[in-house]
């Protein structure tokens, strides 16, 4: 019933070894996405570890149709060739035919779709045929948006930081919550799983402890 740190990363490593112990050892869509995580490892000095804390890049890698999870994996850097180089790596370690390959998709960043040089058309040039590029439109309709905010208000120094008076003000602001009326219902609690989206489902699943609990204790 309780909570913790180390429960959660010992449920997510079941989670990921369950998952990946259905091998699959074809594909025909293969979507990636990567982030840069502040990942806790350790360091040995002398005969004692230390722990540090340093900025690792890290890809997802996920089976089109379905959205199978094929694993997860972490380079040295971003750029392109570090980037295409460790996900042909993982393929070649574990086996996947690529034969039936025809899709592969991602956000639409320069590193992932330029022209010439980016980790689709290598991907392109390493199995040597041309596959459909499924580009993330999310990231392409931000863009507007992004260069009104600069014009109006200037660029950003960080996640947390405002060059212009607008983001300024928003960030010392003490704004009031806003007041709402609670919807009552149990929607996704009774509903068929097999009507819901995978996100929903995910939700549904994340829940299913939350109202336990509360149907224990007598709670709403």
């Amino acid at each position: 019933m309780v909570i913790e740190p180390s429960k959660i990363r010992r449920e997510r490593q079941t989670s990921r070894k369950s998952l990946q112990s259905d091998a699959i050892t074809t594909v025909e869509g293969l979507y990636f996405d990567d982030r840069k995580d502040k990942t806790r490892n350790q360091i040995i000095k002398g005969d004692q570890f230390h722990p540090i804390t340093e900025t690792e890049e890290h890809i997802v890698l996920i089976r089109e149709p379905d959205s199978e999870y094929l694993g997860h994996l972490k380079t040295s850097s971003g750029t392109i060739l570090h980037l295409t180089r460790s996900i042909l790596d993982f393929i070649d370690q574990n086996k996947i035919d690529t034969s039936t390959l025809v899709a592969v998709g991602c956000d639409d960043t320069i590193v992932n779709t330029g022209l010439r040089g980016g980790v689709f058309r290598l991907l392109e040039e390493y199995f040597k045929k041309s596959m459909h590029w499924f580009v993330c439109l999310l990231h392409t309709n931000e863009l507007p948006l992004r260069h009104l905010l600069v014009h109006l208000d200037g660029i950003t120094h960080g996640p947390n930081s405002f060059s212009g008076t607008i983001g300024k003000q928003l960030k010392d602001s003490d704004m009031p919550v806003v007041t709402f009326q609670r919807i009552e219902g149990n929607v996704l609690r009774n509903i068929d799983p097999n009507e819901l989206s995978i996100y929903l489902k995910c939700v549904r699943q994340l829940m299913l402890p939350i109202w336990a609990m509360q149907h224990r204790f007598g709670q709403p």
